[in-house]
């Protein structure tokens, strides 16, 4: 693939196009050029390689990855991990005659908090990709309900309610919460309005 992009897209993929093309955004930046123009002779020339590339470029054909597993729902066809829009998935060899699919699943070194079993880490096709964890219902009780976009804390209850937590990511932050949506501290706080600003102060 890097091959393919450094044969259409040479001056694109170059690290001097990178420095050229900030170079020039600077002096945009500081009223020197029209940005407009700047990115109009950027893209016509690389709106003629995209073309260019769309007739002339191979077609890479990905490798077909066996799950090693039979379709739960045919019965006949293989599992075969695919890329689709949203990422890796599984899908069944008999496709389109037989339509099962399913998220591609990572074992995660870490506890389910409700049962004690295993954690599995799914990419969500209808969330653009966002990940989140469930039990892997291999423990105690195999209709698990347990289900975050959040890690689990191993050994940690929350003191509110005594739920769970979880390490929660946000805008480059991470920062322990309760894994119950229900929980006091999860409320969401009201905004202010500017009267109620005024009267505060």
């Amino acid at each position: 693939m890097t091959d393919l992009l450094i044969e259409h897209f040479g001056d694109i993929v170059d690290l001097r196009f990178t420095a050229d093309m900030e170079s020039k955004l600077d002096t945009v930046e500081e009223g020197a050029q029209d940005g407009v123009t700047v990115l109009q002779a950027f893209y016509t020339p690389f709106h003629e390689q995209i073309v260019k590339a769309g007739t002339a470029m191979e077609k890479v054909k990905l490798q077909t990855v066996l799950t090693g597993e039979k379709c739960p729902e045919c019965k006949e066809g293989d599992l075969v991990i695919k890329e689709g829009r949203y990422g890796k998935f599984i899908a069944c060899t008999n496709f389109p005659t037989c339509k099962y699919t399913r998220n591609q699943e990572t074992t995660v070194d870490a506890i389910c908090p409700l049962c004690g079993s295993g954690l599995l880490l799914k990419t969500s096709r209808k969330s653009r990709n966002r990940t989140f964890y469930t039990c892997d219902r291999k423990g105690q009780d195999p209709e698990c309900p347990f289900i975050n976009w959040d890690l689990p804390i191993p050994d940690q209850k929350c003191e509110t309610c005594g739920s769970y937590m979880v390490m929660k990511s946000f805008r480059g932050k991470s920062y322990p919460r309760c894994g119950n949506r229900d929980c006091p501290t999860n409320a969401r706080k009201p905004k202010e309005t500017g009267k109620a600003r005024e009267d505060g102060k």
